[in-house]
């Protein structure tokens, strides 16, 4: 058992054991976990009901209907003809506006954020600016010390240059 328990009793009134589920020692990874089989059962009797049936439905009263139709010599080749063209161009036409509805959002949406954009470059830029002053301003503060002693020292070097040059 994963548990050791010194207090069996405490742990029995205070979790409800029933509950619990212990998992094995070691589980293999290249193992196929094995799923419920009522569950599957159920999961494979919805998809025939609710996907295949309405499938073949459709296409059991499709081929119905166009057999009706050759049967009864509904119309001439010509107007065959045209049918097919309509039935077979619809699909593509209906395809082409739904497309044509997402190319115009994507417009849309390229033109507000087009809009959007220079204010929020401009804060951009000048934050920036603000932030690389502040390091600039940093990094000389903490340099001005050194820039002052050794300017002081060339100072000092360049009056004893001046006086030694002198005597």
């Amino acid at each position: 058992m994963f548990l050791e328990v010194k207090d069996k009793e405490c742990f029995e009134s205070c979790y409800n054991i029933e509950s619990m589920e212990y998992l094995p020692e070691k589980t293999p990874s290249h193992e196929m976990k094995v799923g419920n089989p009522k569950t599957k059962a159920v999961h494979l009797r919805d998809f025939r009901v609710q996907i295949l049936l309405p499938i073949i439905i459709f296409i059991l009263g499709l081929a119905s209907v166009i057999t009706w139709l050759s049967i009864n010599k509904v119309g001439n080749p010509k107007v065959w003809a045209e049918i097919t063209v309509i039935v077979t161009i619809l699909p593509f036409l209906i395809l082409g506006v739904i497309l044509l509805i997402f190319l115009i959002g994507l417009i849309y949406l390229a033109i507000v954020i087009n809009r959007e954009i220079p204010p929020l470059a401009f804060r951009t830029h000048k934050a920036i600016f603000k932030i690389k002053g502040q390091v600039e301003r940093g990094a000389d503060i903490s340099a001005i010390p050194v820039i002052q002693v050794r300017s002081f020292l060339a100072t000092i070097d360049a009056v004893f240059a001046l006086f030694k040059g002198k005597l």
